[in-house]
């Protein structure tokens, strides 16, 4: 069986949505021109930020497993959303710098290695599954009732 997470998200007021995963917190908000607060980043751009992370990560791993002294790694994700007929492509190109004592073979196996062992870059260059169930918050009924 994989692994399941259990993701929460709150909206109250205007678009802040205020969301919850395994004990950490992440703010999501509109720009204030599209009638947010620009309290957090826009939902889309959390993809991004999914990529570059596990893109860090993974480099790390790699790094341990090799036994490689790493110092530092910086990742940018570029991102291109494009509203298609059917929906929404997206487009996403990861420029990482690794700062470190890498020999050329080195450098070889970590490109392999983090194009082929990112798991949020596998989740995202698949076809994935998103059934929605809608409700209606039952009232809550007053004590003196």
């Amino acid at each position: 069986m994989g692994t399941k997470l259990n993701v929460t998200a709150e909206l109250n007021d205007k678009y802040r949505v205020g969301t919850k995963v395994a004990g950490h917190e992440y703010v999501m908000d509109e720009p204030i021109d599209a009638g947010g607060d620009d309290t957090g980043t826009v939902p889309g751009a959390m993809l991004g930020v999914a990529l570059a992370g596990c893109k860090a990560m993974v480099a790390r791993v790699y790094a341990d497993k090799c036994r490689i002294p790493l110092r530092k790694v910086e990742v940018e994700i570029e991102m291109d959303f494009e509203q298609t007929e059917s929906g929404i492509d997206l487009a996403m190109n990861a420029d990482i710098v690794i700062d470190g004592d890498l020999t050329e073979k080195q450098m070889e196996g970590m490109t392999k290695f983090l194009n082929e062992q990112c798991p949020v870059q596998k989740i995202l260059s698949q076809p994935n599954k998103i059934t929605s169930t809608v409700s209606l918050k039952e009232p809550e009924l007053s004590a003196a009732a």
